[in-house]
């Protein structure tokens, strides 16, 4: 990474906001009926598609909409636990001040994916979002990154994909862009790729977008 990147993808769970807890808890509430007592480390197994395919590992086909309605309620309710990383924002929007092109890249479903951005007031500050209910192959297929590639006007090579997920590494890679680890919610039991760097915090990822090392008020 030489020169710096000159757009951002970004994850939401685990990267933009501390949504761990909080969807775990509502996969576990919505297939509790079906499968109870999901652990995190098998939910987490089957991230990469939206919520419905993963819920469908557990619920019925005739259950699947009154398990999904479970999860929605659940979102709702508890969309107040999330929160972002605090120095996030201030990040994002010198990175649009500098001409930095910004996405969201998501396996999480569209409906919640606004429903979050719009409660964080988030929704301003990236330019595409790709939610993982779009017509796309998930996480790990290079497909979602192409596509945003495309939207920004930009050359792959030169995004920079950010996730907490090896899946979103992964992406990246296979799409021919760069990429970075978001290890500033960590979970114990997801690690970052051998030869992926792991950064602590957002501003670290200020010397790949060519920014000050910090930002006003830091």
């Amino acid at each position: 990474m030489n020169r710096p990147a000159r757009a951002l993808v970004l994850d939401f769970d685990g990267t933009v906001a501390d949504s761990h807890a909080y969807t775990f808890g509502g996969i576990r509430y919505a297939a509790r009926p079906w499968a109870p007592d999901l652990a995190d480390a098998a939910i987490h197994a089957q991230f990469g598609p939206p919520e419905r395919v993963i819920l469908s590992r557990w619920v019925p086909p005739a259950d699947l909409e009154a398990a999904y309605a479970r999860l929605q309620r659940y979102y709702l309710e508890h969309a107040c636990d999330v929160r972002p990383h605090p120095r996030l924002r201030l990040l994002l929007e010198e990175a649009r001040a500098a001409g930095i092109r910004c996405s969201l890249f998501t396996g999480r479903a569209a409906d919640s994916t606004g429903m979050l951005l719009r409660a964080l007031e988030f929704e301003p500050l990236f330019e595409s979002v790709l939610a993982g209910d779009a017509p796309f192959r998930p996480k790990p297929a290079p497909d979602g990154v192409l596509e945003l590639a495309r939207r920004m006007a930009q050359r792959v090579e030169d995004v920079l994909v950010v996730g907490d997920s090896p899946l979103d590494i992964a992406a990246a890679q296979a799409a021919g862009a760069r990429a970075a680890f978001a290890a500033w919610f960590p979970l114990t039991f997801v690690r970052a790729p051998a030869g992926v760097t792991a950064l602590t915090q957002p501003d670290d990822l200020r010397p790949l977008l060519g920014l000050p090392p910090t930002g006003r008020g830091a």
